[in-house]
């Protein structure tokens, strides 16, 4: 069956598509007489127009930063993170366009041939989900000198995209350019371009970061778009053009709408030594220029050669893992080497990932981590890859056609690993048949793209498979599971299912490790076509890419998160200051910052050097999330601390930096189950996952009532408002003034009526007809304050009908509980047999180490850990050594229906009373002193689960469900139910 990638409108592609069709808003559009071409507006008379509508959307996404500027041309920006969906968000653009102003000609600009291709592919695998949106196709030309004559000439009744490189047009040698067109054009035009500029089309640039120079801007300027709009991850030196929309690397990483991010180094400080610098370039002029590299050999001896344009430095070396380097170009800052590798002037270059044994090592390592999550996927349905970048095509493809040193030494480590992975008697069949089909042909399951590589007919099938067929590769029908490349594939080309990513070549310092790495970043798709989203109950473990890096790399884990934080709008820093506090809105002054970072040190988060007053960010990841609500309630009780600010700056921080780390030697993919502990747990587990309807008997006009009342006298939406900051004197630090004033802005309406009414109605569970009654009640004033700002008030008004409801519903919620039945759960089959394992994961994001035998003897679990989420939890499994208790666990996924969602208790246990009766205890565990210090969101699920165990007591089970607190003992807990 063919595999068809299923495409989901994403809230923030929404989001971004609208903001940019807000900027035409009552803007006169003027339809061409010319049938070819768009329509248009006059920039000159609706300048003003347009710069409030672009200051409104701003305003409405909260962007502050670039200035808001239409001089001889209207340009727009939108920033989207590498692999959050930027192709399909401009190709929607394209859409909305069409159907809201009737533009019907687009020109996407791209920096490569490989992006080209990847653009035209989604424009096409697109076309099925956007025509029952749009009830429209696009036309899509790809730019050749047979397509243009074509693209020009079609109707404006239609959708026309050309896509082009930025090499087709900054020439004057180029065809488009040329004045010789024996054509009749539009407009009598001369050339191709000439007619272009009559259509006025709208320009799409991708990456233009990468649109450099001053010829490119020179020729961008004659195709005489009506408007400009670039989309892009980078910006070169953060240079935007009205910027409309940001979705940065911190949003994408810390919403999960990119994989997550583990990092395996391996090598050595003798390896890391074989260096490579650059140290002068002499000659008069380009052609006769001479570099002059030192290197360390592989003796470690320091040497120099020199080298001209066309030299192979593995020669004049004679250092052969260096054959692979020869001189494209020399300037005066930098030597080019054919395989795309630079080496600037005066900087260490290590070249001793190259070695034979640091080769082995890595490619072997690749080849570990991708069996180690293969098999559990593919019995999700999710076919992995793994991508290898490598310094030379030699080293993979011979001249001849013949594999490389690379290609055979991969498929002998790779036949080794697969001998020993199907020696296990365990593992899954319909896995090991998949295994199976190439075993006796490696050569199946590996192919390379690079630019030599399409001589004969299997290559050219390699590349239009890599390139081109990216649902069939997806499948499991298709063996090829390795892709080797150089930089090749760096832009332009992504594969969702990329889990592995293996870096054998030096690093190239024009390309950043998030662009290194950004092809294996989307998140991935199972055999249905279906993303693995966050409503995924596995998405943590899925959506993971290992990278596999060489030791020369330096701190990777580091330098990525670096990045991410360099490639951020929103500040968010490991050093915090009284400054940036200030800055922040979290301090009103210095000395109330001052006493809120001699908190935080006493509390371990950061540790503060009293001479200068800088505080670095030490605790962990696990130690922050632990201490939350002490942290909360310190800084709350310090005069002038905005405590909401600081929680959300470290949760930005820690959230970010959790999702890149390094790989830890003993992690384990998978959790085992105690089968003999399992036959003592299996009833309270069964009881757990029983089928259950839950009832509200509630007075609807009861409810209405007391939300109308709340939203009546509490509800309350300020205008939004952007803050104007003057700078005087900057030219002296000392006598440096700022004075700042706030104004107010209009705000876009984002949501129809209907649409406000869903999204209240799925937030609260509530009825749509319940949520029209309750806008239509309230008081006139209160109604007309949505518009001021849709997304706040819709957040306010969800917390205020959550807050009634769990007044009203405290004493109305019961449940129908239906009998045990077999079925599939976290820990059992379909047949509601026992799992011999689970994934790591499943119960929490941190391995608390179990130091007590005794309670590890009770774990269900066959690991001398259990996994957790916060310091309660750890204390809990440490009290967990009473005599009475059997079996207990930190319980993996359980669906008990609350009128606020699903709800999940902590930990199970089967307790024995009197040595032979048994009672079950779930254990509901939250780290605050008083039950009123828990939001009303979480009171509710509470209260509700206890509905449903008392519901089960109904029916005869011996279970008891408590929730324990920062001040309660489990044998306390233990013991007031043994008294009952």
């Amino acid at each position: 069956m063919e595999l068809k990638l299923k495409f989901q409108r994403l809230d923030y592609q929404k989001q971004a598509v609208e903001s940019i069709c807000g900027v035409f808003k009552n803007i006169p559009i003027q339809y061409s007489f010319q049938s070819e071409a768009n329509p248009a507006f006059d920039l000159e008379s609706t300048k003003h127009i347009l710069t409030s509508n672009i200051e409104e959307q701003r305003a409405s996404n909260g962007v502050d930063i670039g200035e808001v500027l239409i001089d001889d041309a209207l340009n727009i920006d939108v920033l989207m993170e590498t692999g959050t969906g930027k192709t399909f968000t401009y190709i929607e653009t394209i859409y909305r366009l069409h159907k809201e102003y009737k533009l019907s000609k687009f020109i996407v600009l791209v920096p490569s041939n490989a992006i080209r291709q990847g653009a035209v592919k989604n424009l096409d695998i697109t076309k099925e989900f956007f025509q029952k949106e749009y009830g429209k196709t696009i036309s899509i030309f790809d730019y050749s000198d047979k397509t243009i004559l074509n693209y020009i000439n079609n109707s404006n009744q239609n959708i026309s995209v050309l896509i082009s490189t930025y090499q087709s047009f900054n020439k004057e040698t180029n065809t488009i350019n040329k004045n010789s067109v024996e054509k009749i054009l539009i407009g009598k035009a001369k050339s191709y371009m000439g007619a272009l500029a009559e259509l006025r089309p709208v320009v799409i640039i991708d990456e233009p970061h990468r649109f450099e120079g001053k010829k490119t801007a020179e020729y961008l300027a004659k195709f005489n778009p009506l408007f400009t709009i670039r989309f892009g991850a980078t910006f070169k030196n953060k240079e935007y053009k009205n910027l409309l929309y940001i979705l940065d690397s911190h949003t994408a990483f810390k919403n999960g709408l990119v994989k997550s991010i583990t990092v395996e180094t391996i090598g050595n400080e003798s390896i890391d030594a074989h260096t490579l610098r650059l140290t002068d370039v002499k000659g008069a002029k380009a052609s006769e220029y001479e570099a002059s590299i030192s290197y360390k050999d592989i003796h470690s001896k320091n040497k120099t050669v020199k080298l001209s344009t066309g030299d192979n430095l593995g020669s004049k070396a004679e250092i052969e893992y260096l054959s692979g380097y020869v001189v494209e170009k020399i300037t005066k800052k930098e030597v080019l080497f054919t395989n795309g590798f630079t080496l600037p002037i005066q900087e260490d270059a290590s070249y001793g990932m190259l070695l034979d044994n640091i080769q082995n090592s890595i490619i072997e390592q690749t080849i570990e981590t991708h069996f180690e999550r293969e098999e559990i996927l593919h019995k999700m349905g999710i076919k992995a890859l793994s991508l290898f970048f490598i310094d030379s095509v030699n080293k993979y493809l011979l001249d001849d056609g013949n594999a490389g040193v690379l290609a055979k030494r991969f498929e002998e480590l790779y036949a080794k690993k697969l001998t020993e992975i199907l020696a296990n008697d365990k593992l899954d069949e319909a896995y090991r048949k998949y295994l199976m089909r190439s075993k006796n042909n490696v050569s199946k399951i590996h192919k390379g793209y690079f630019a030599k590589s399409n001589k004969d007919k299997e290559q050219e099938e390699s590349i239009k498979l890599i390139l081109e067929d990216k649902e069939r590769l997806l499948k499991f029908d298709t063996d090829l599971r390795f892709i080797f490349s150089m930089w090749a594939l760096q832009e332009g080309w992504d594969n969702p299912n990329i889990f592995t990513l293996c870096k054998l070549a030096p690093s190239n310092s024009e390309i950043s490790k998030l662009q290194q790495i950004g092809r294996g970043l989307r998140l991935a798709v199972d055999q249905e076509g279906n993303r693995i989203t966050q409503e995924h109950e596995y998405f943590d473990f899925v959506n993971e890419l290992n990278v596999i890096v060489p030791s020369t790399e330096g701190d990777f884990v580091e330098s990525i998160q670096n990045e991410i934080q360099a490639n951020s709008i929103k500040k968010f820093s490991r050093k915090i200051d009284d400054k940036l506090l200030e800055e922040l809105g979290i301090t009103s002054n210095t000395r109330t910052a001052n006493k809120l970072l001699d908190l935080l040190s006493e509390y371990g988060i950061v540790n503060l050097d009293d001479e200068t007053g800088e505080a670095e960010l030490i605790a962990s990841s696990n130690e922050y999330f632990a201490s939350i609500q002490k942290i909360m309630s310190g800084a709350s009780a310090i005069k002038g601390v905005e405590a909401d600010k600081l929680k959300n700056y470290l949760d930005d921080y820690y959230m970010s930096k959790n999702k890149v780390k390094t790989k830890r030697k003993d992690t384990k993919q998978s959790i085992s189950i105690n089968q003999e502990h399992y036959s003592k747990f299996k009833s309270l587990w069964e009881n757990l996952n029983r089928d259950a309807i839950i009832k509200y008997d509630v007075d609807t006009e009861v409810l209405i009532s007391d939300i109308v009342a709340k939203v009546n006298e509490n509800f309350i939406i300020k205008e939004q408002e952007i803050i104007i900051s003057t700078h005087k004197r900057v030219e002296d630090a000392n006598a440096h003034e700022m004075t700042t004033k706030r104004k107010s802005v209009a705000y876009h309406s984002v949501f129809t009526i209907y649409e406000f009414i869903k999204e209240l109605a799925n937030g609260t569970k509530l009825s749509y007809q319940t949520i029209a009654i309750i806008l239509q009640t309230i008081k006139p004033e209160k109604f007309a304050m949505l518009a001021k700002n849709e997304n706040l008030a819709l957040f306010r008004l969800k917390e205020i009908c959550l807050n009634s409801l769990y007044e009203v519903l405290l004493n109305k919620i019961s449940y129908e509980i239906k009998e045990i039945r077999a079925k599939k759960t976290t820990l059992t089959d379909n047949k509601g047999n026992a799992l011999d394992s689970i994934l790591a994961g499943s119960c929490g994001v941190e391995a608390y180490p179990i130091k007590n035998s005794v309670v590890r003897a009770k774990s269900l679990y066959g690991e001398d850990y259990m996994e957790v989420d916060s310091g309660i939890e750890k204390t809990t499994i440490d009290e967990s050594s009473l005599d009475e208790i059997t079996v207990f666990a930190k319980l993996p996924k359980v669906k008990i229906p609350t009128p606020n969602g699903t709800y999940n208790p902590d930990f199970g246990y089967v307790i024995k009373r009197d040595g032979k009766q048994e009672l079950y205890m779930v254990v509901e565990t939250k780290g605050y002193d008083d039950f009123e210090q828990i939001g009303d969101s979480e009171k509710l699920k509470i209260k509700s689960a206890e509905k449903f165990f008392q519901s089960l007591r109904d029916k005869g089970v011996n279970i008891h469900y408590e929730t324990k607190l920062n001040n309660k003992q489990l044998a306390d807990i233990l013991g007031e139910i043994e008294k009952n």
